[in-house]
């Protein structure tokens, strides 16, 4: 916990916690950042329930370059925002729960672009089974947990350690 307190008094961590623009417009960035990730996972997840048939799975290599942009986007402006209330941040139950949908949101991601990429190196599949098509939904659910999560620590972050 010291480690935490230490980034919080920090320079940084003080310069995002107390000035009049710095938090908010990192939160602007990191909203953008994850309506990019989001967005794409979505489509992509569309895509496989099949929505969009025409569109090929080589069309998302591109999209993938600009989900990747939004998920470094993400990280940066959520590194910046955590150095503010790291001590806080870290025992939100929120907060712990939008990191655990990250993950198991990134786990289903993955493992669709592996069953997606199997898939195209025979022919590209013009429908995908049943189980590969509720991970789809799942993962659909677990991005909208992490914003739903995200958005409700300002909810429940309790007042700054001094």
């Amino acid at each position: 916990m010291n480690f935490l307190l230490w980034i919080e008094r920090s320079w940084l961590g003080q310069f995002i916690a107390s000035d009049t623009y710095a938090a908010p417009a990192l939160l602007c960035f990191h909203a953008v950042g994850m309506g990019i990730v989001v967005g794409a996972i979505w489509m992509y997840n569309f895509r496989i329930l099949g929505f969009s048939r025409r569109m090929s799975f080589t069309a998302f290599t591109n999209l993938k370059r600009v989900a990747w942009i939004g998920f470094f986007l993400n990280l940066a402006s959520g590194v910046l925002l955590f150095t503010a209330s790291a001590s806080r941040l870290i025992v939100n139950l929120n907060f712990q729960l939008k990191m655990l949908f990250m993950v198991l949101g990134g786990l289903t991601v993955w493992w669709l672009a592996r069953v997606v990429a199997q898939g195209s190196e025979r022919e590209e599949p013009a429908s995908f089974p049943m189980g590969v098509k509720a991970i789809a939904v799942v993962s659909a659910l677990f991005w909208c947990a992490v914003i739903f999560t995200g958005r409700y620590i300002a909810y429940t972050l309790g007042p700054p350690n001094f």
